[in-house]
């Protein structure tokens, strides 16, 4: 069984864990199913938008895929995200990224 069966099965029985939501786009981009990923991460920001580490990786991906316009709304939104959740070092990362995306 690979690892995003393991994930899957897991969710299956946890379909509210954000984190497994996570864990299986982060093996979709390792395996290089993009728009999975994209989708996945999409609903991440959409049904656990609190949950902070999905920002960095869709900004991530989207301007790896030169999709600055977006990946510049969605640092917008986790820089906003990370404050409100007193994580200054996930907003400084944010923050950091926004060059990247232009």
């Amino acid at each position: 069984m690979s690892q995003l069966e393991r994930l899957q099965a897991a969710l299956a029985a946890r379909p509210q864990d954000p984190f497994l939501h996570y864990a299986i786009a982060m093996e979709l981009v390792k395996a290089g199913a993009l728009d999975a990923a994209l989708e996945k991460f999409s609903f991440l920001s959409t049904r656990y938008s609190s949950y902070v580490p999905t920002y960095f990786q869709l900004a991530s991906l989207l301007a790896e895929n030169e999709r600055g316009a977006e990946a510049r709304e969605v640092i917008e939104e986790g820089i906003a995200v990370a404050q409100s959740a007193g994580d200054a070092h996930a907003a400084s990362e944010l923050s950091a990224m926004i060059a990247q995306a232009e």
